[in-house]
């Protein structure tokens, strides 16, 4: 690898088979795309938050206005939800309003299709399905799930 071109804001490297590489030097406070993360050398999460929210925003928004059966509505739950919720949260720390925004969202799109009352209590929607609950996807207790172990 050679520097082929270099400024204040970008760096080009070159490999021996004439590919190349642009490096852009970003600010602490600006977030690094990698795997589908947007991570800060800052720690802040923010930019992450904002991606996530968005994404699941716009998840529900299509959830609601496809007009689902009840099949079908636990079909999106257990084949887009979870993934979309479980990959976004895995190196994130979101802070609890945070996550209960989101929790406002898929709450607000999926119950309703699944039959059942918005004003359930949420011991029965994010209970485990062994104690009678529902086993939604709970954003602030989900992501600390994984990263414990027996």
């Amino acid at each position: 690898m050679e520097i082929h071109h270099s400024t204040e804001d970008t760096l080009v490297l070159k490999d021996n088979k004439g590919g190349a590489a642009v490096i852009e030097f970003l600010e602490p406070d600006q977030p690094n795309k990698g795997l589908g993360y947007l991570l800060c050398p800052t720690g802040n999460q923010k930019h992450q938050y904002n991606a996530v929210y968005t994404a699941i925003k716009d998840l529900c928004q299509k959830i609601v206005g496809a007009q689902l059966s009840e099949k079908e509505t636990r079909q999106a739950l257990f084949q887009r939800l979870y993934p979309k919720l479980d990959y976004g949260l895995y190196a994130s720390y979101f802070t609890e309003e945070e996550c209960n925004n989101i929790d406002k969202l898929t709450n607000a799109a999926f119950l309703p299709g699944l039959r059942v009352n918005r004003n359930t209590p949420r011991a029965i929607v994010h209970g485990p399905t062994e104690m009678g609950g529902l086993a939604l996807p709970d954003c602030y207790t989900n992501p600390t799930s994984h990263k414990i172990h027996d």
